[in-house]
């Protein structure tokens, strides 16, 4: 409660006594809307600070690709068919870069500006599947180890769920520690009376200690193996947010990384 008090001075003619009038007046709701007004503000110039950099960020990551792709066109125009058959490679990377990008500012946009939409899932066929299409994308074929039971099942939007594993499923595979025999990658889960968790461990390259801090900021590149845009453990986490989970990441440097994800075993 806030109250402000005036004290105005009023002579009073009453045996040569002088006096004073004090007002009060409660200000708690003047004072809270204020407060709330700088509040806002400052959550509004935060989103203005990050729309910037997300907009330079687009326009960056868009330009990239489209200007390899103008370059590698103009080498074909003046090449002969050997040599064209060589750059259908570099032609493929960028239009799979771009498609990635594209298709990342899609989940964005639909995380945004769609409503959640709760279904009961069969968490082993969502898995199965998963991986199944990271080994044909990514020409690999992985150890896997899903510890989940066939009947496994819980209640969230599936279109998120999907996106957040298959986000967090492809960075096992891009960083993949080409160094070792198997790539081995372990899915578990567990539940109690509040949560399902969500395990998803892989033997690849790992994260250094430094990198840790940032891993979920936009458009943060933690490794010079990154192919990506720096979008994908933040679009992962705020979609995962917003079917009421959350998540961090465990890692050793060289040796192994776990993701770990909670989702509440009653959304509503």
């Amino acid at each position: 409660m806030f109250i402000k008090c005036t004290a105005l001075a009023n002579p009073v003619r009453d045996e040569g006594a002088e006096g004073f009038i004090f007002l009060l007046e409660d200000e708690t709701e003047k004072t809270n809307f204020s407060q709330e007004i700088k509040t806002k503000s400052l959550e509004l110039n935060q989103i203005n600070h990050e729309l910037d950099k997300f907009l330079y960020s687009v326009s960056h990551n868009i330009r990239g690709p489209i200007a390899s792709l103008e370059g590698l066109l103009k080498v074909i125009e003046i090449s002969d068919l050997n040599a064209v058959n060589q750059l259908k490679h570099h032609l493929r990377l960028n239009l799979r870069l771009l498609n990635s990008f594209v298709h990342d500012i899609s989940n964005v946009a639909t995380n945004i500006h769609t409503h959640v939409k709760y279904k009961e899932i069969n968490l082993y066929d969502m898995v199965d599947e998963l991986l199944l299409f990271m080994n044909n994308i990514y020409e690999l074929n992985a150890v896997k180890k899903i510890n989940v039971p066939y009947d496994y099942t819980l209640i969230s939007d599936p279109d998120r769920l999907a996106i957040v594993l298959k986000g967090i499923l492809k960075n096992s595979y891009q960083y993949r520690d080409i160094g070792k025999n198997n790539q081995i990658i372990e899915v578990n889960v567990s539940k109690n009376e509040d949560f399902h968790l969500i395990e998803i461990v892989d033997n690849g390259i790992g994260i250094k200690d430094e990198v840790k801090p940032r891993i979920f900021d936009m458009f943060y590149r933690g490794t010079e193996l990154s192919t990506g845009n720096g979008m994908g453990l933040h679009n992962t986490r705020e979609i995962l947010k917003k079917i009421g989970g959350t998540m961090n990441i465990e890692s050793r440097d060289r040796l192994w990384t776990k993701a770990k994800m909670y989702l509440p075993v009653d959304p509503n």
